[in-house]
């Protein structure tokens, strides 16, 4: 709980050391201070996330959705969804990337308006459209989740389109199925004994390659997909590696990386330069070598050895990734300097995956096909993305992403997540805003920001008149409250303070404990200048208590002071604003639920208050720090190595030494390096990166740490999706 003036142009700092006077009293301790066991579920054998970003390993793309398979087994889709090709469950359109259930993925699909996935245990699941038995149900229905098709677990690769679906069997064979018009699932009879390496489906044709390096086409060869004239059925001498087939068109690389394109051609998608059809492979691009490629239905890209992407055919919504909307029949570079390992393509958008493992796409997003909210991108842009701001309060965590997008997931039941519901949520998924977020805080219960216009918004519980009106039912979506200009907000237990852009410092909200800092113990809705002896320069809000520090570098606190929080030598309740301790060389402060901290202006850490648990970091001072966040029971800083700290309650994890159960006084060092900030909540901690990578660490119950495991004493990373 820790809030900094122009906290979004200066480092996140804080302090903390012993203060013996009060370090040891603690007459409102917290819960859960004492050593206990780990958390159900969670063993020291449990392995642990690393430090390090989840890369993506292979996308899939369809006519207006893509699924993409992540490293550790997770599948996200996004776009269309009116057959349920999403497997979310529904038949809602998603502009953003939705997980689809399961964490044992090895292998994702789609075509036409269906999904499917190959699990490690070898079995086969679909979802979507069904209505030519593609999926290998009789009934025709769609399905709108991961359904398993048959019993047999020895799938290893499986190609969708339309209305046909063929899969790979671990000894090579193939089996088909769904609609036959045009012979497309070929001789079943030659299927099950003939061995493949790999297989696409087009609209109506099939192509695969054997294990001798030759490919089979068969099916549909109207514009001669199949690479023969009038043919029903083609072998092509090779040796071929990969093959895409998608309507009437199919492409294929040859060992050494030669592409060949043959078939439909009125978009220019087979890359020869024309828009004539082609009943014949033909060489694209002669002289490069590729080892990526996939086809869509008016354009194709691929990957070139270097890493390079190039795209062809239609761009009428720029889903060559050029920036512009010119269409090309011969390959075209992607903009940017990017490197790509992997691609994948719809009807008129596309989607990578960089080198380092990250999403890009690009493109028509008429139904949220790029998975980046509502527009349309005629040049990549990363999904994956990048956090630049983070701010953690009781269970649940909010970050804003490079861009201004502000996401929020965990606790949620009062509606302190802003997505419009009184709901938790396990994902980071972008709520409506008034803009780019400069600053954020949150209590357990409810929210407070300000936006790059700098009023005040709110959102949350408001029983005690913490959002600035009259106490009443909880706001579940951000709502601008009042007028003004602000540079900083905080949210304690039942009340608010914010600071104006002239320095003034005001609170409102709950004052049983004096918290409001007005000199009374009455309650008011309306912002009220605290009784602050000059200019407030940054402040931090507590469980019932604030601290702030001022012009002159001294810090006062002010509220509940039950645990000493408050620094001095009583223990009573103050509702003026009284000096914490004699020194004048503060340049941040931090206050958690019952202690506070400080930082001086060479990085040592001062803390004073509650200590049951050791949060007040008794061997801290040989440590200097650039940054700190006061949780509930345990401090967390950011050491000038850019290293991350943390000490206190560690019940569920949420110090990061890879233990759970034993509070800790000793700082102790997270894995890794190059951290900007630190965020510490009741159960759970996170951390920003120099890079903009966001991991988080702890307590999961409510989904605070973002699509992670139930508890994670080591960093996992956040996603932007």
């Amino acid at each position: 709980m820790c809030l900094r003036s122009m906290a979004f142009l200066l480092p996140l700092v804080a302090a903390c050391a012993s203060k013996p006077d009060v370090s040891q009293v603690q007459t409102e301790p917290p819960p859960g201070v004492v050593a206990q066991d780990p958390p159900a579920g969670l063993s020291p054998d449990d392995p642990t996330p690393a430090a390090t970003p989840v890369q993506f390993v292979s996308i899939a793309g369809a006519i207006d959705h893509t699924c993409a398979l992540r490293a550790d087994g997770v599948i996200f889709c996004w776009g269309a969804n009116d057959a349920g090709q999403l497997g979310d469950g529904t038949r809602d359109a998603r502009d953003r990337p939705t997980r689809v259930a399961g964490k044992d993925w090895i292998a994702v699909s789609a075509g036409g308006y269906g999904s499917c996935a190959i699990r490690a245990g070898g079995t086969l699941w679909c979802w979507g459209e069904n209505d030519s038995s593609q999926l290998f149900t009789a009934d025709d229905q769609d399905r709108l989740a991961p359904e398993q098709i048959g019993s047999a677990s020895d799938w290893v690769a499986v190609s969708l389109d339309w209305g046909h679906t063929c899969g790979l069997h671990q000894d090579g064979t193939l089996s088909c199925w769904g609609d036959n018009s045009f012979g497309q699932l070929g001789d079943q009879a030659h299927l099950a004994v003939t061995r493949y390496t790999s297989v696409t489906t087009g609209g109506s044709h099939t192509c695969a390659i054997r294990t001798d390096g030759k490919l089979e086409c068969w099916g549909d060869d109207l514009a001669g997909q199949l690479g023969e004239a009038d043919a029903s059925s083609t072998v092509i001498d090779g040796p071929w590696v990969a093959v895409s087939a998608s309507g009437v068109s199919t492409c294929a690389l040859r060992q050494g990386g030669a592409l060949y394109c043959w078939g439909g051609n009125n978009f220019g998608q087979l890359g020869d330069g024309t828009s004539q059809p082609r009943t014949t492979p033909g060489a694209i691009a002669t002289g490069t070598s590729f080892n990526a490629l996939h086809l869509g239905l008016e354009h194709a890209c691929a990957v070139s050895s270097s890493g390079t992407l190039s795209c062809w055919g239609g761009n009428g919504r720029g889903q060559l990734g050029d920036g512009t909307l010119t269409a090309h029949a011969s390959p075209m570079a992607v903009s940017g300097t990017t490197l790509y390992k992997a691609v994948a393509v719809g009807q008129t958008a596309s989607c990578a995956i960089t080198s380092a493992g990250a999403l890009s796409c690009w493109g028509d997003n008429a139904t949220g096909e790029l998975g980046i909210g509502p527009m349309n991108k005629p040049s990549p842009i990363e999904l994956g993305g990048r956090w630049s701001r983070l701010w953690v309060g009781g269970d649940s965590t909010c970050a804003a992403s490079v861009g201004g997008s502000l996401s929020c997931w965990g606790q949620g039941e009062a509606g302190q997540l802003g997505g419009g519901a009184q709901i938790s949520a396990s994902l980071p998924s972008p709520m409506g805003s008034a803009g780019d977020w400069l600053q954020l805080s949150g209590s357990a219960m409810h929210r407070c920001g300000v936006p790059s216009g700098r009023p005040l918004w709110f959102w949350g519980a408001n029983g005690s008149g913490q959002l600035g009106e009259a106490p009443g039912p909880s706001r579940a979506a951000p709502q601008q409250v009042g007028s003004g200009t602000w540079t900083q907000v905080g949210a304690g237990a039942g009340f608010t303070c914010a600071l104006s852009a002239s320095g003034q410092l005001s609170c409102f909200g709950a004052n049983e404990r004096g918290q409001l800092g007005d000199t009374s113990f009455d309650n008011h809705v309306d912002p009220a200048p605290i009784a602050f002896a000059g200019q407030v320069t940054a402040f931090a809000v507590g469980e019932a208590h604030a601290c702030a520090l001022g012009a002159d570098g001294a810090i006062r606190c002010w509220g509940a002071n039950g645990s000493g929080q408050l620094g001095g030598s009583s223990l009573d309740d103050q509702p003026t604003p009284t000096v914490a301790v004699s020194n004048t060389d503060f340049i941040a402060v931090s206050a958690g639920a019952y202690h506070s901290c400080g930082l001086h202006s060479g990085g040592r850490l001062e803390c004073w208050g509650a200590n049951g648990a050791g949060q007040l970091g008794v061997n801290a001072s040989p440590l200097r720090f650039t940054s700190v966040d006061a949780g509930r029971a345990h401090t967390c800083g950011v050491t000038t190595s850019g290293q991350v700290a943390c000490w206190g309650e560690n019940h569920e994890g949420q110090l990061g030494n890879g233990t759970a159960g034993t509070p800790v006084s000793a700082p102790g060092m997270i894995a890794g390096s190059g951290f900007a900030t630190v965020s510490a909540g009741t159960h759970h901690t996170c951390a920003l990166s120099t890079d903009g990578r966001l991991f988080c660490w702890g307590s999961n119950e409510s989904g605070q740490l973002g699509d992670g495991p139930a508890w994670a004493t080591t960093p996992q990373t956040v996603t932007v999706l």
